[in-house]
């Protein structure tokens, strides 16, 4: 063997194979081929067989860095020694075929070379009975030098604490809540995701690329932009050198194992493949064990080298990843019938972190999701959305209202409630971003178990007294509690992937009438009485403008926002047709992202209009009676003037525009104001910023990701409060905080670093700048590379 050479110009044959045992028996078999070229890098491998050899060819024998040469050293039948894994080679006597032989193959291997595994070969698991330095499966691993790689590895536990599940040049350490790392040789890099130490079967593999150097950790098939790292190692190429691998031990620089982290459970199918496998192809391992082997390290070697209180299980109990995670539970209608009795019982908590997925269809007055009831108290733990667009909590019958952008129609959305009783710290996510703190809430209490839990209904008494109008009518999936708080970066990790993609923004470039996006049958069929519109702005002009307007069947402006310089700098929206211009003369003069709201009844024509979270006019008369018709088109950046579609360039906005959503109600002062935090991935049940998509683009219009004003999930935030550490201001106090928030002149928004001194806890208990200070302990980001942090 000879790498990075290989013999050319004497070719008989060139065959994709699995490794290189199958190269070097079709070489065997062929009775023409002296030599072989076997090409590393690969899925699958080139082998290319030759009728020569370096010895009576030497002139064609070539520099070829992802080849390795093979001289085939043909000798009398037996004595060549040519069956693989322990394989006994049996003489046969045959004129036709001189030195012919068969192998006689073990219980664990195939083929005529005895080079493949059989299926019972990899078919066991390894049992770790206890934290033991003496259990351990060590084996040294010799292998050619690679540039990638695909390491992967099946366990199930119940441990607590921090567990290792594979030490040495490859290292692998999980803990009980959330938080996994590895290294290849290298840095660790630290990835999060639900509990795995749930009884359940779990995968993990990494893969690396030498050429990208970049890797990738998947939890059960799984991968997202969390777990995947760049510069995760050195530009080199990746061996074992002899070394040990290790299972269910971690092993510290020192090479020695360490006691507390020693692995209690099963572990399976570990095996590793000399190439980066791409996402399908993970995912399609997870979904049943082992159903490869791989070739730089093959789950069968691990058979015999078990040490301590290991035990090895024939038939392995592994049966790939939990179909059950792609069940939701449909509740069809508002009904007091309608609801899940968990079968189980909650056990006493002092501190819990709850999550779920859901969607809601249709709310009567309140939504129900979690409802969990015990002899103390019908809400000793309760979770709904009102009509209000509140979320509402109880622990232990106190209740806590938690205003919120809507978890409207038509979107699934991630929620998670964590808190503890130590200090009574309470925390919401929605889609993996913090939207409330709460400190002293309940400190000291227990929720005490041996309790009834209900989804989709409220208890006013311990396992009854249901009411049709506080049922819930949609979809849960992936409803979880558990006993501890979960970490924040896990509950991104839980959230991240699913829901929809909302985080764009269109730049309209300059005045221009042929400048606008175009969408057609843009709302839902339904006639609507009353509205809230809402959009977030960045203006670069001081023109009159049209933001949006909205056209039926019936009305050429149906609804529409519109800014006017002209007329004491008023503002102007629209209702079927009717032009309402109210003076507002606080808009063009604020440079960066504004937050404009409009409400409107047709009872008495009340309207109110709202900037930047704040109510700055109101009304009425404002066409008592009309009804706006569904189904209409929306256009950005221009108003409509004719049924023919010609603008003009008077009307023609510039600057930015991003998450205009609509709803068929008039949302709450504080739901606006809650919004107003940043723009997050909720959506009006009238129209969806998503759905613009798919709209049509004119003209010097580009659609741009991310939008600076989406509401950054805890990953993104801590990264770019690291962006802002070691700035320094005269006068101004570390630490330093990176939010989205306005200044002393200003509410209109932009992405700073603030000190600690220009801030205060707003009404969610999140930070933000202090107004009534007027503190100029800012420093202003400027430049692309911050808002793409990621």
């Amino acid at each position: 063997m000879i790498l990075r050479f290989a013999l050319e110009g004497h070719i008989i044959a060139s065959l994709q194979v699995q490794d290189i045992f199958e190269c070097s028996f079709a070489c065997f078999k062929d009775s023409r081929c002296r030599s072989y070229n076997f090409r590393v890098p690969g899925p699958t491998h080139l082998c290319e067989l030759s009728r020569e050899s370096v010895s009576t060819k030497p002139e064609n024998y070539t520099l070829h860095g992802d080849m390795i040469y093979y001289d085939a050293g043909r000798s009398a039948g037996c004595s060549s020694s040519p069956c693989h894994n322990g394989g006994r080679c049996v003489s046969l006597c045959r004129l036709d075929i001189p030195f012919s032989f068969v192998c006689d193959c073990d219980v664990l291997h195939t083929g005529d070379m005895c080079q493949n595994w059989t299926e019972k070969s990899k078919d066991y698991d390894l049992k770790f009975q206890a934290k033991s330095l003496s259990n351990n499966v060590s084996m040294a691993i010799l292998n050619e030098p690679i540039n990638a790689l695909t390491f992967c590895i099946w366990f199930q536990t119940t441990q607590t604490g921090s567990f290792g599940l594979v030490g040495g040049n490859v290292d692998l350490v999980c803990d009980e809540y959330t938080r996994c790392n590895f290294s290849l040789k290298g840095a660790k890099r630290d990835f999060y995701s639900a509990p795995l130490n749930n009884g359940d079967w779990h995968s993990i593999c990494i893969t690396w690329q030498q050429s990208k150097r970049t890797c990738a950790a998947y939890i059960d098939g799984k991968t997202n932009k969390q777990r995947t790292f760049t510069d995760c190692r050195g530009n080199t190429e990746f061996e074992f050198s002899g070394k040990p691998l290790v299972l269910g031990q971690s092993v510290n620089s020192k090479g020695e194992f360490q006691e507390s982290k020693s692995f209690t459970g099963s572990i399976h199918g570990i095996n590793m493949w000399d190439y980066a496998m791409e996402e399908n192809e993970v995912f399609n391992l997870a979904t049943s064990c082992s159903s490869r082997v791989g070739n730089v390290v093959s789950w069968p070697l691990f058979r015999n080298v078990l040490e301590g209180n290991v035990t090895l299980t024939e038939g392995s109990l592994c049966k790939g990843a939990d179909l059950s995670s792609k069940v939701s539970l449909r509740f069809p209608a508002v009904t007091a019938v309608d609801r899940i009795k968990y079968s189980g019982s909650l056990p006493s908590l002092q501190a819990f972190t709850l999550c779920q997925w859901t969607k809601i269809v249709f709310m009567q007055s309140e939504s129900t999701y979690f409802s969990y009831a015990n002899n103390e108290s019908p809400n000793a733990l309760f979770l709904l959305l009102r009509k209000d667009l509140t979320i509402r909590m109880f622990i232990n019958n106190v209740k806590l209202q938690i205003y919120r952008a809507p978890l409207l129609e038509r979107h699934w959305h991630h929620a998670c409630v964590t808190w503890t009783n130590n200090g009574g710290d309470l925390k919401v996510h929605i889609d993996g971003s913090l939207i409330r703190v709460e400190t002293g809430y309940r400190n000291g209490d227990v929720i005490h178990g041996g309790g009834i839990l209900i989804l989709g209904q409220d208890q006013d008494r311990l396992g009854g007294s249901f009411v049709a109008s506080q049922s819930f009518v949609g979809f849960l999936s992936h409803l979880n509690v558990w006993n501890f708080v979960v970490h924040s970066l896990a509950l991104v990790d839980m959230a991240t992937g699913f829901g929809p993609n909302m985080d764009f923004k269109y730049v309209f470039a300059s005045q221009t009438s042929k400048s606008y996006v175009q969408l057609y049958d843009a709302t839902t069929d339904e006639t609507i009485v009353t509205f809230t519109a809402c959009v977030w702005v960045s203006v670069n002009q001081t023109e009159t403008m049209s933001i949006f307007t909205y056209r039926t069947s019936e009305m050429l402006n149906a609804i529409g926002m519109r800014p006017r310089l002209s007329d004491s700098e008023s503002f102007t929206f629209i209702v079927n047709n009717k032009f309402l211009h109210v003076d507002y003369d606080n808009f063009f003069g604020k440079t960066g992202w504004q937050h404009i709201c409009v409400t409107w009844e047709n009872g008495a024509g009340n309207w109110r209009l709202y900037v930047n979270g704040e109510s700055v006019k109101s009304g009425s008369g404002l066409q008592p009676g009309e009804e706006i018709k569904g189904k209409g088109e929306l256009l950005l950046g221009q108003r409509y003037k004719t049924d023919e579609d010609v603008f003009k360039e008077g009307q023609a906005f510039v600057g930015e525009i991003s998450h205009l959503n609509i709803w068929n109600r008039t949302l709450y002062t504080a739901t606006i104001q809650a919004m107003y935090q940043g723009c997050d991935s909720t959506g009006g049940n009238f129209f969806d910023w998503s759905s613009f998509l798919s709209g049509h683009v004119v003209g010097q219009v580009t659609r741009e990701t991310s939008a600076e004003c989406t509401f950054p999930d805890e990953v993104i935030r801590s990264k770019r409060n690291l962006f802002c550490e070691g700035m320094t201001k005269d006068g101004c106090s570390s630490p330093l905080y990176a939010l989205f928030d306005g200044t002393e002149n200003s509410r209109a928004k932009k992405w700073r670093c603030y000190f600690s001194d220009a801030l205060k806890q707003d009404n969610f208990g999140l930070l933000a700048y202090d107004y009534a200070k007027k503190s100029t302990c800012y420093i202003t980001i400027f430049g692309p590379n911050f808002y793409h942090v990621t």
